[in-house]
């Protein structure tokens, strides 16, 4: 694919990933047009919790549009960033990417039957958003940080909103994907058990991909955009829980830029104090 795409921008000037020359140099000079849609053809990784970038999809430019297609609707969600762009699931408009209502201890065997079968009904029996986003995917919205962070200042705090905001903390295996489906069930709560935006985020962060005011910028403009306002699905009151090696990171004071609410939840049981 990488041949294919040198040989046509040498003889056409037209790549499969980034479309006409033209059109790409007008997106990265024009804010308008500075967000491209791209045509999800596949998708393959070694494991579903791996960090999943823009590499593990394979790729078909379509369209460059204005930013804020992204929020103009609800099934267009932030799914993750790199060290220079910002990434958006596109999915059937019909598919709750956040519902953790459904909790069926089968999700691992729909995960991998999901690789090879792109059924949307099985996506409704994986809890984590972060798994929801890579098998459901069927187009990414991809821009650079400079159009996300002006999308984030055009959304705002979602305290200045009037809605709240709560980040769940754990340590994995302690019971937060169960109080994750009791909290999503709560009329105007709506849940996001481990979106893995702040995670990559933080990753970049700790390997010296992104700066210190980089990652503040990035981490606040992240919250921002996955508290977007949605017409389907109305929200008083946002939950993330985080993936359990950001925990530690919930500490610092990049959260104050938000009025939220920290729960930790710890799991005190060890192989020394089982019965």
């Amino acid at each position: 694919m990488i041949c294919l795409d040198a040989v046509l921008a040498f003889l056409f000037g037209y790549s499969t990933r980034y479309g006409w020359k033209r059109d790409r140099e007008l997106s990265q000079a024009c804010y308008e047009k500075s967000a491209q849609v791209i045509t999800v053809m596949g998708r393959g990784c070694y494991s579903i919790i791996q960090r999943i970038q823009l590499n593990n999809f394979w790729l078909w430019h379509d369209r460059y549009v204005h930013p804020e297609y992204a929020l103009e609707h609800d099934h267009i969600r932030l799914y993750g960033v790199t060290p220079t762009h910002a990434f958006f699931s596109i999915t059937n408009p019909e598919v709750d990417i956040h519902n953790t209502k459904v909790m069926k201890y089968s999700y691992v065997v729909d995960i991998t039957f999901s690789l090879f079968n792109h059924n949307d009904k099985l996506f409704q029996n994986i809890p984590f958003v972060f798994a929801k986003k890579f098998l459901a995917s069927k187009q990414l919205l991809i821009m650079p940080h400079s159009s996300l962070h002006r999308l984030a200042d055009k959304i705002g705090d979602p305290a200045h909103h009037g809605k709240r905001l709560t980040f769940i903390d754990n340590t994995s295996r302690c019971g937060s994907t169960l109080l994750s489906a009791m909290l999503n069930a709560v009329p105007g709560v709506r849940v996001m058990s481990e979106p893995w935006t702040v995670k990559l985020v933080y990753s970049m962060y700790v390997m010296g991909q992104i700066s210190k005011p980089e990652f503040e910028a990035l981490v606040k403009s992240s919250v921002r955009l996955l508290c977007k306002e949605e017409k389907k699905w109305p929200a008083e009151h946002y939950v993330i829980k985080n993936w359990n090696t950001t925990a530690p990171f919930s500490e610092c004071p990049l959260f104050q830029h938000v009025l939220c609410k920290l729960l930790k939840l710890l799991n005190f049981c060890s192989a020394s104090n089982l019965p």
